[in-house]
């Protein structure tokens, strides 16, 4: 039996592998030719409309609210720093 408890995380590692690291950037780069509220209607999530051509995409994932900005789409959650 494991001795992970709730708040287990993983260790940070410095880096993504460069392969990762390319279909993460493939990926937004599809997702910022659509519109932000399509994509929250679409994927469960809710877009906060911050001004014109930005805002933020909240993402329920893992128990906790993650926010992607628009349009760089980077993530943070309510744990840590940047995470995507």
């Amino acid at each position: 039996m494991s001795n992970f408890d709730k708040n287990w995380r993983p260790t940070p590692r410095g880096s993504a592998s460069p392969h990762l690291e390319n279909r993460a950037d493939e990926l937004r780069a599809s997702l910022r030719l659509l519109d932000p509220e399509l994509v929250a209607g679409k994927s469960g999530c809710s877009y906060l409309s911050l001004g014109p051509d930005r805002g933020e995409l909240h993402i329920p994932l893992w128990g906790n609210m993650t926010v992607f900005t628009w349009p760089n789409l980077t993530g943070y959650s309510n744990w840590t720093l940047a995470i995507f």
